[in-house]
Order: structure tokens, then sequence, then C-alpha cells
């Protein structure tokens, strides 16, 4: 605003001094300061005013949206699961399957019956590595196999006798019990296929060694006995002396012994060696005959007594065994 002639007494400017209604940034000295109560300055909602400062309040709780936050470093209370957060402090055991979770899931791996683990039975984060046991004792059934393998000197049995059935490193199979073929069953053998006897001496006294055959009893009988056929199908005693010509031919040893009397079936040994140190005081090698003396009998000297039979049953294998194969052709002597 300018003048001229004497400068104006000091005076209060109104708005009316001031003639294009403007204030100018080159009418404001440098040092002008305007009071905050002459401002219509007030602090509103999450605004706080202190001298000349305006500040945004730390706690901003009425704040009810915001848009993308780029930055920043959450410093609030727990947020709710409902809110989207964990409802948790820290994120230890927070999860708890089948409790918190749907769907499949694995709880404790324990290793069972046959099964072995290299893991523990419980834990996060354990390895496992299951494997069937070696020794299977916990299976007793199993499907229908295409084939079976039994390791070198391996054996199969039962519970009473585990060893049953023995395989040797070259597949030679060993029994250590009877072996029963069911009814109508074979058993055959291929080009050059054998059946052996391992020992032509048996063990055990008053036992033979050979094919064996069961028959019915028509009357008692001792072990070591020669035996015929008697007309009613049943064995008995064989007695070749004169007048008993149905007494002959033998056709085995008797290898049980029967005291109830008829229709008890015994072992009979048709072919093979018998051993009977009691009985027998033989030359080996020489021929055995139905003996006549007595029923059942054995004799190394042929009867001369007309009308007794001679019947050839084996040679002598040592003094106390017989090889028995006997002859079913009967001599009368005359």
């Amino acid at each position: 605003m300018g003048y001229v002639g004497q400068a104006p007494a000091d005076a209060a400017l109104t708005g009316a001094d001031i003639t294009d209604g403007i204030i100018a940034n080159v009418d404001i000295a440098s040092d002008a300061a305007i009071a905050l109560s002459k401002t219509a300055l007030s602090a509103g909602t999450g605004i706080s005013l202190s001298t000349n400062t305006l500040n945004v309040d730390a706690a901003q709780t009425q704040i009810t949206s915001v848009g993308t936050i780029a930055t920043g470093t959450w410093e609030g209370t727990t947020v709710a699961v409902d809110q989207g957060g964990t409802g948790a402090t820290t994120l230890n055991n927070l999860i708890t399957l089948a409790t918190h979770t749907t769907g499949d899931y694995v709880q404790n791996i324990t290793a069972g019956t046959g099964l072995t683990s290299t893991g523990a039975t419980s834990g996060e984060n354990i390895a496992h590595s299951l494997s069937v046991d070696a020794a299977q004792t916990g299976i007793t059934s199993v499907g229908t196999l295409s084939s079976l393998v039994i390791a070198n000197a391996g054996t199969i049995g039962s519970a009473s006798d585990t060893d049953a059935i023995a395989i040797s490193s070259g597949g030679v199979v060993t029994f250590s019990q009877s072996v029963t073929l069911a009814d109508d069953a074979t058993i055959t053998l291929q080009d050059e296929g054998q059946i052996i006897f391992a020992d032509d001496d048996p063990s055990t006294d008053d036992t033979g060694v050979g094919i064996v055959m069961k028959f019915t009893a028509l009357t008692s009988l001792v072990v070591g006995e020669l035996v015929h056929i008697d007309a009613n199908g049943k064995i008995d005693q064989a007695h070749p002396a004169a007048g008993v010509s149905t007494r002959v031919p033998a056709i085995g040893i008797a290898l049980e012994a029967n005291s109830s009397g008829s229709d008890a079936e015994v072992k009979v040994l048709l072919l093979g060696v018998y051993k009977d140190t009691s009985q027998f005081n033989f030359t080996p090698g020489e021929e055995v005959y139905a003996g006549h003396s007595g029923e059942g009998e054995f004799t190394q000297t042929p009867t001369s007594t007309d009308g007794h039979h001679v019947q050839r049953v084996g040679v002598a294998l040592t003094a106390d065994s017989i090889y028995f194969n006997p002859s079913l052709d009967v001599i009368e002597h005359a």
C-alpha cells in the first residue's frame, strides 16, 4: 500500500484498508506469525493439535478400514481366528490333527506283527521305513502262492515239530515225520527215478526196513513171525509142516504184535531187511527157509521130512538179520 506526502499515523489495519481484498505473500513480513487462537483450526477425530503442530493420534480406534498397506510392523493384540488370525502368539503345536483338520492323516505309525520300523512309533517329522520281519511267526495263513523258495538249510514245520521238513543247501528234502498220501494219490518217478533205502541194517532190534503193508490179523501175532494169508483173506502164522498146506506160502514178517485176537491191523514187511537178535543165529550168505518146527519160524536147514513143505524166504545178511524176499513157490517134500 503506497502513500504520498507525510506518513499516516499508526493505526490498526482493517479489512477496508486492503483495497484489493487480497493479502499477498509480499505483504507479510518474514517474521510475521498468527496466533493459534486467531485461527479456526481444531483437532478432529484421530488428530491432535499442539501449539502450531497437528499430529495423528497413535491409537487409531476410529479407523474402520484402510487401503493396501505396503509396509509396517503389526504390534497390536493377537488377531482372532474368526478375524483371519491364529488366535495364538506362537506357531508351536498350533494345529491338532483330527480336531482342527479334516481328511486323511497319519497319527502314529506302530510296527505290528510281522513288521519292523526304522522310526519311532510317535513324534513329529519321524522318517519311517517299514519292513517285513524275516521270521514270520505271526502269519498263520496265506493265499495262493505261485512259487515258494526256502532258503538253503531252511525248514518247514509245525508248532510241535518246527523242522519236520528240512531242505539242504543242495535241495535235498528230509522228512522227520511219516509221509501220508491221500486216497488214490500216487508217487510218480521220472526217468532213472529210484527208491533208495539208505541202510541195510536196522538200528533197532525187531524192526525192518523195506516195503510194508497193513493186513488184518486172524489171531494173535508176535513181532518177527512169518505170516501167510488165510482162506478168509486175513493173515496168520505160516507153518509148512506136514498136513498144514493151507499155512503156506509165507508172504511177510509181522512188524507189530497183535494180542487182541482177530480183526486188528498190523504192519507186515513184504520185502526188505529184518533184524532179530534173539531169534536169528544165521550164517551170512546162506538161504533162509520157512521153519517147519513151529509156527512163524525161520530156518537155514530145509526139511527132509516127507509131507513137509519147503519155501525159501530170503538170504541171511548177517547173523541176526535177513534180506527178506520170499518165493511164493512151495515144494512138498516126498
